[in-house]
């Protein structure tokens, strides 16, 4: 898979990193706190500090905080690391690995397995786009806009995005992909109007729909049927599911920049 130079500036819809800007200056090189233990999804950090009194007596202070994220470290060789977001070339394409829900990512977007997710629990969720399509929501009725072209190779964007450009025939449009230790979303990017809209479609009840062919998750009911307004997925490692570690979550559409460079 090649890589781009290209840097999309968009507003990409993941969940936010809460209270990283509070605690970064705490975990600094001269701070002299140490991690003394560490879990998927934690990280303990503590210090010693020696304080002396105005009498000359001397005594020692412990102070340390608790750092709490999805996917903060992911276990190999025997130990916890440090998860980082990062996707690499590989000779099938493009891999995440360092963090606890590694994905592996297709050179092509007309494969069949476009992204095939390892989650902790071992479960796998595999999936791509297949159409792009109009749905009108009140009758039922739907037109195909756009399907996969027979070869939509795919590009790495450092250091975490994998993008599909104009992947399609009948419609300028990308994926892109976002990979992150704590979050995953399939985004897409519509570069153009619509030729025309059919005149039997009502535009208040009509909706722009992909079909996303996500494996696994609706035989473990995590999707529903049909979006009738969201145009990107994310799927937020969380623990409070029995059933898997990833969870598809409502996002937010965001559109394309005029210039890429």
């Amino acid at each position: 898979m090649t890589r781009s130079r290209h840097v999309p500036c968009v507003a990409l819809a993941i969940v936010a990193q809460a209270f990283v800007g509070l605690i970064s200056p705490l975990r600094g090189a001269d701070s002299g706190y140490q991690i003394v233990e560490r879990g998927e999804d934690f990280a303990l950090h503590r210090k010693i500090v020696v304080l002396t009194n105005e009498t000359g007596a001397v005594s020692f202070h412990t102070n340390e905080f608790t750092v709490l994220d999805h996917g903060l470290h992911f276990f190999e060789a025997g130990e916890w690391k440090a998860s980082r977001d990062v996707v690499e070339s590989f000779p099938d394409g493009a891999i995440a690995r360092f963090g606890p829900c590694k994905t592996i990512f297709s050179p092509d977007m007309r494969s069949d397995t476009v992204f095939d997710i390892a989650m902790p629990d071992e479960q796998r969720i595999r999936g791509g786009v297949r159409v792009i399509q109009l749905i009108d929501i009140a009758t039922g009725k739907s037109v195909i806009l756009a399907t996969v072209k027979q070869s939509a190779p795919g590009q790495i964007i450092a250091p975490n995005y994998v993008v599909f450009p104009s992947a399609f025939v009948g419609l300028d449009a990308d994926v892109l992909y976002v990979w992150k230790h704590n979050a995953f979303s399939q985004n897409l990017i519509i570069k153009e109007n619509l030729a025309g809209f059919p005149s039997d479609f009502n535009p208040a009840t009509t909706r722009l729909e992909w079909s996303p062919n996500l494996s696994n998750l609706r035989r473990q009911g995590f999707l529903r049927k049909r979006s009738s307004r969201r145009t990107a997925l994310i799927l937020q490692t969380t623990p409070s599911l029995d059933s898997g570690r990833c969870l598809p979550c409502p996002a937010q559409p965001f559109q394309w920049p005029q210039a890429r460079s």
